[in-house]
């Protein structure tokens, strides 16, 4: 019987692939002599399998730097033993979206018989915004031919790439009110592309409508004629009709002087229009003169009246007619002042008759001036503009250069709030007129104020930033301190999913300003999740483990049951060869 009987060799756990003696000894039996030959152990390469990790990148952005995961390294042995990986792609920095290998090679070890899996880039689209542009045009107008702004090409990218044009609706025609009308882009499309449609405005402004009285003429001491106008810049079919509220009036009676007096047309509204009247003329010619010089007045500045007389003691049926060198004449003209001037006449024949002659007086009276403060307006916050008047009534060639003395003023200052001041003209006078002051208004408008909330971004799960807003347009020493009432707030949650959200300000109220608020965009981007499979182990022939896998990155409390369908697989049966 052989005892201790052993056996040695130089390999060890750690020993590199290769063959190694296997020696024999130590035998004791004196009944035999020994002779002792080595055997073989031969340490195979073990399996590693090198997986190029998955990646993903946004269209034209650089590629990443790719990483692998390595099954099968034993002893200690880390990815710097291995020598030689190279992790490499397709895709370039230009590639369209879609899914590209990552192809692991070039390993090198030794001790190791190595297989690759390859990995999956991911390029997914570039998001672009197209913004429709805002356009104004008058009430009537075609529509002007819009266009969009465009945010989010990359790479030198432009409107040329699109596959399909960027087309606009808006419900407005020529025929559509004043006001604010929506302008729809829609129909883009582009290769590696999301695109984000965004509304712009249409604004129609009032159509310029000019309304101006008629010219007419009628005799000294008979009625006004029906009065008429016409309209200059009626558009999208129109008419008169579609004008409510036109009146005319005059200064002229039936008693007027000879002269000329405006045909003042006003009261014409449409909200279509912008509406400015023009006065028209009427003139009233002179009636019939009589013989004995009857006193006439006028007013400074007009043409003298027909002098006339009243002829009595004509016989049968004789009249005006048989007389001769019947003439009345004054000195006054319509430059002459206001005063008292004889109305005279030569020597008045008639057959038959002895004529006698009465002198009257022609009175000229003060022209009647009115002086209106003009109205004007300004926006809070701004200088008054310069205060001026408008005057009618001035005669001849004269003009504002005969008053002397006129002032114009307003309390309105700077800081007044908004709202409407007189302004009034005062303490003018003139030669040979009788002068009227109607005051005019200034109206301080609101200042434009704008709020925009600001973008912001964050994680899905997580709580929503503080919210800001930028503003703009406060004048008049006001500053943010002012504003009350300001609230920035979004309807998401941590629970909303990712995407773009509203951020709305609003709630200000400050006197003085018309508030425009603007809204900003909550992005909730993807929160990062990062599954880990768990290492497990087993006895050849038994049945596999479950197999287990723990998560890193999950948020509101979910777990991996929330993420759906979800599965671990491994190549090992019950009868596997022992190994990884």
């Amino acid at each position: 019987m052989l005892t201790n009987l052993g056996y040695t060799t130089t390999a060890t756990s750690a020993s590199d692939a290769g063959t190694y003696d296997i020696t024999p000894g130590g035998s004791t039996n004196t009944n035999y002599t020994y002779t002792y030959t080595p055997g073989t152990l031969t340490v195979d390469p073990a399996v590693l399998n090198i997986s190029a990790n998955n990646a993903s990148a946004l269209f034209n952005d650089p590629i990443p730097v790719f990483t692998a995961s390595f099954a099968g390294l034993v002893n200690g042995d880390t990815a710097a033993d291995i020598t030689g990986l190279t992790l490499t792609t397709t895709a370039t920095q230009g590639s369209s979206n879609g899914t590209y290998a990552i192809v692991a090679a070039g390993a090198m070890n030794t001790n190791y018989t190595i297989s690759f899996t390859d990995g999956i880039l991911t390029v997914s689209n570039q998001i672009l915004t197209i913004t429709a542009d805002d356009f104004t045009r008058l009430y009537g107008a075609a529509n002007p031919t819009f266009t969009a702004t465009t945010t989010g090409f990359v790479g030198g990218d432009t409107l040329a790439i699109l596959t399909t044009p960027i087309g606009f609706t808006t419900t407005a025609t020529p025929n559509s009110d004043v006001g604010t009308y929506t302008i729809t882009p829609s129909g883009a499309t582009a290769l590696n592309y999301d695109i984000t449609f965004v509304p712009g405005t249409l604004t129609i402004d009032a159509a310029l409508l000019t309304i101006t009285a008629t010219d007419f003429a009628r005799t000294y001491g008979d009625p006004n004629p029906a009065f008429t106008a016409s309209f200059a810049g009626l558009v999208a079919d129109d008419t008169a009709a579609d004008i409510t509220g036109l009146v005319f009036t005059t200064p002229a009676t039936t008693a007027s002087n000879v002269g000329t007096y405006a045909i003042t047309p006003s009261g014409a509204s449409n909200a279509n229009y912008t509406i400015t009247h023009t006065a028209g003329t009427l003139t009233v010619d002179p009636a019939t003169l009589a013989i004995e010089l009857d006193d006439q007045s006028r007013t400074y500045g007009d043409a003298n009246p027909a002098l006339t007389s009243t002829i009595s003691g004509f016989k049968l049926s004789d009249d005006a007619s048989v007389l001769t060198g019947l003439a009345p004449t004054t000195p006054a003209t319509s430059a002459s002042n206001v005063g008292d001037y004889a109305i005279t006449t030569g020597t008045v024949s008639a057959t038959n008759y002895t004529v006698t002659v009465t002198d009257g007086t022609l009175t000229v009276d003060p022209a009647s001036l009115t002086i209106t403060a003009d109205d004007l307006a300004k926006t809070f916050g701004s200088a008054n503009p310069t205060l001026t008047t408008t005057d009618s009534g001035y005669k001849l060639t004269d003009d504002a250069s005969v008053l002397t003395g006129l002032t114009v003023v307003t309390i309105a200052a700077v800081n007044s709030d908004v709202g409407s001041y007189t302004i009034t003209a005062a303490g003018a006078t003139a030669l040979n007129y009788a002068i009227t002051f109607v005051p005019g208004t200034l109206t301080v408008n609101p200042a434009a104020l704008s709020i925009t909330a600001d973008n912001f971004s964050r994680a899905y799960g997580s709580d929503n930033p503080m919210f800001t807003a930028t503003i703009a347009g406060l004048v008049a020493g006001n500053t943010v301190d002012d504003l009350t009432g300001l609230t920035i707030e979004t309807t998401e949650t941590s629970a909303s999913n990712i995407g773009t959200y509203a951020i709305t300000a609003s709630g200000v109220t400050l006197t003085n300003y018309a508030i425009t608020f603007t809204p900003g965009t909550l992005t909730v981007n993807p929160a990062p999740l990062t599954i880990d499979v768990d290492d497990l182990a087993k006895v050849y022939g038994d049945l596999n483990p479950t197999l287990t896998a723990a998560t890193t990155g999950l948020v509101l409390g979910q777990t991996l049951a929330d993420l759906g369908t979800f599965t671990l697989a491994t190549a090992a049966t019950q009868f596997a060869d022992v190994g990884d």
